[in-house]
């Protein structure tokens, strides 16, 4: 083999070693996302304090990053968990739900979930499905016993424009199980008394496609995003009973 030859192949083994590097340290952080951890957070107040009605959005990154602005007569109230599974928010939410005693709450969690299902067993990863689901369900029937008149519980939106470097590590498992967590969750709400706000389908098009617009990266919502989920969430909100 000629020189060039041998370097060709030390270059091909040593990008072999570094992907799988890449792989398994990624693969460990994301289903380390699963374990059961205690998180705590203040909510994130924003609205005359003495509003009439009270609307709480609880869930991960994507209410983190949520710049809901208070309609008149409501105090918005924003607790969000960046990168951390439902079933971990979900005991933080119900405290802070408890507490809050919100006229309206919004629960969205359930994609960091998704991520790391990508890498487990066929067996794991439909109890994380279940799982994740019944975290979002249980958070929705938190705020309907804490007396919220309506609770809205979201469907995942799956990835769109997945960068390269993560359909190499990830490959297309992500998306069927996103969806597969949004289906368990609209199921699950019917019987629960709560309201369904389907995410996957407000990001798509007439023809079911995706909109790129409402992502700032493949699993983050844009300004266009957060447009068109405050005009929905507005539109299905009931009117805040006057003082």
């Amino acid at each position: 083999m000629s020189r060039a030859g041998l370097i060709a192949g030390l270059a091909l083994v040593l990008a072999a070693i570094a992907w799988a590097g890449a792989f398994f340290a990624y693969r460990a952080l994301k289903i380390g996302v699963l374990e059961p951890r205690a998180l705590a957070r203040p909510v994130e107040w924003a609205g005359d304090p003495s509003a009439a009605c009270t609307l709480l959005m609880v869930g991960d990154s994507r209410i983190a990053q949520w710049p809901l602005l208070p309609r008149p007569g409501w105090r918005v109230g924003r607790l969000g968990f960046p990168g951390e599974a439902a079933t971990s928010i979900e005991p933080a939410a119900r405290d802070a739900i408890l507490a809050a005693r919100p006229t309206v709450a919004v629960v969205q969690a359930g994609a960091n979930d998704a991520t790391a299902a990508a890498f487990q067993s066929e067996a794991d990863r439909a109890r994380t499905i279940d799982r994740a689901a019944a975290a979002v369900l249980a958070m929705g029937e938190a705020a309907r016993r804490a007396g919220a008149a309506q609770a809205f519980v979201l469907t995942v939106a799956p990835p769109i424009g997945l960068a390269l470097w993560k359909r190499a590590l990830i490959g297309s498992a992500q998306a069927p199980i996103m969806a597969a967590i949004g289906e368990r969750i609209a199921a699950g709400a019917a019987g629960k008394s709560l309201l369904i706000l389907d995410v996957d389908r407000l990001f798509r098009d007439d023809e079911g496609r995706l909109n790129g617009d409402f992502r700032a990266d493949d699993l983050h919502w844009s300004a266009a995003a957060y447009r068109a989920l405050d005009a929905a969430l507005w539109a299905a909100v009931a009117p805040c009973p006057a003082p």
